[in-house]
């Protein structure tokens, strides 16, 4: 899978610290300020996701906290693709500022 997101990235993270984006609902941190963006063998041990066939390989997404738009593409392990996202358009119609896209191939296999 290839993971597309799309968040609006609040005027407070606009300063010269940032902010994480595991608070607006993106990876997770293992408590020991390491994060994982990515449910893999590791993350599911150290229970940042449950490794369920819908998220195993996938990038973090905690539905809570999440905003934003997300959106997949399945890729073959050939590689090659002939297929079009379907629902690709994402309309964000909402706050003006910084908006986030993140692309995210999350595949222990490359």
């Amino acid at each position: 899978f290839i993971d597309v997101v799309l968040f609006h990235e609040p005027k407070s993270c606009s300063d010269s610290n940032g902010c994480l984006w595991t608070g607006l609902g993106v990876g997770k941190d293992d408590g020991e300020g390491n994060l994982r963006w990515c449910c893999s063998d590791d993350a599911i041990e150290l229970g940042l996701c449950d490794g369920s066939e819908d998220h195993k390989g996938r990038l973090i997404i905690d539905p809570k906290t999440f905003k934003g738009e997300h959106r997949f593409l399945t890729v073959p392990a050939s590689g090659k693709l002939e297929e079009t996202i379907k629902y690709g358009k994402i309309d964000e119609k909402g706050e003006t500022g910084k908006y986030v896209l993140v692309m995210a191939n999350c595949s222990e296999k490359g």
